[in-house]
């Protein structure tokens, strides 16, 4: 296995990906490669009969792998990042011949056709990451991210539309450590706004993090994770807060909110998280890439 693991200073990560070698690039797109062409095992939801089991390709013509939506949509968005990332990737040609297969406007069509009718699916998780795809290809000048990005076009306007009537109203923010978090959603879209330059979207999502964060103090972090988080509430509400607030009032924040955060456990080898499971294969290879990568995504701070 290819050593993942940050560089010897022990910084979290790179300033750039050009540590990363081309079989560490493979590695790290391998299981999302796989996973968006992979219909079963997949997550139905709610069935309500014997004669309602729709395949997932029939629902999501584009993303209908790996195992549920959410872990599709940022699957794509590893495989375009690494593209991006890495122009010397090996599997360069397999990565844009699979994104060419599925993110066409028909399939496009199909997503939006089922959102039509399921107007609050995958909120906020799947919606953030479906818009954080479409700054990734906003962000990377190439023919082929100008051609997905054509094809995405639809769905991102109707999913920009959601975040903005049906997410960022919400009053009350939800701090568990599964797809329901709204810090790691805000977190995202500021991101998105910020690259495209939707400056209505940045206001208001700045506004809704500091509405729902700005007087929270001492989290609870001794008492995370529960069994079944993949993220921190904490750690996230803090990675949303150091792009709303600049440099001097974000460690004020900072100091109030984690008091003790210089006790923190240091994090394990990233290495672990790459598994032949699929209930890990399935998604953990993006979160690796956001961590290894985030450096890259050319994305402002602070207001």
């Amino acid at each position: 296995m290819n050593d993942l693991s940050p560089p010897d200073d022990q910084t979290l990560v790179a300033d750039r990906a050009d540590w990363v070698d081309a079989d560490a690039a493979a590695h790290l797109t391998a299981h999302p490669l796989d996973g968006v062409g992979t219909e079963y095992p997949h997550a139905t939801g709610a069935v309500d009969g014997p004669g309602d089991v729709t395949p997932p390709r029939e629902r999501h013509p584009v993303f209908y792998g790996c195992f549920d939506w959410h872990s599709a949509v940022h699957s794509h968005w590893c495989l375009v990042r690494a593209l991006r990332v890495f122009p010397e990737h090996p599997d360069r040609e397999a990565i844009v011949a699979g994104i060419d297969e599925q993110l066409t406007p028909d399939g496009v069509a199909g997503e939006i056709a089922w959102f039509d009718e399921h107007e609050t699916f995958e909120r906020p998780y799947g919606w953030a990451w479906l818009l954080a795809l479409a700054a990734e290809l906003d962000r990377w000048d190439d023919p082929r991210a100008a051609r997905w990005s054509d094809a995405l076009d639809p769905l991102e306007e109707q999913i920009r539309d959601r975040v903005a009537e049906r997410f960022l109203p919400m009053g009350r923010p939800f701090r568990v450590g599964t797809h329901g978090n709204s810090a790691f959603a805000l977190s995202l879209v500021l991101d998105y706004a910020r690259t495209v330059g939707d400056g209505a979207l940045n206001r208001s999502a700045t506004e809704t993090a500091l509405a729902f964060s700005r007087d929270d103090a001492d989290a609870p972090i001794g008492l995370e994770p529960l069994g079944w988080d993949f993220l921190s509430p904490a750690l996230v509400e803090a990675d949303l807060m150091r792009r709303v607030l600049d440099g001097d009032a974000f460690v004020r924040w900072l100091d109030g909110y984690l008091p003790d955060a210089d006790a923190l456990p240091a994090p394990a080898s990233v290495d672990e998280a790459f598994t032949d499971d699929y209930a890990g294969s399935h998604w953990l290879s993006s979160f690796v890439c956001y961590l290894l990568t985030r450096n890259e995504g050319g994305i402002a701070v602070s207001t």
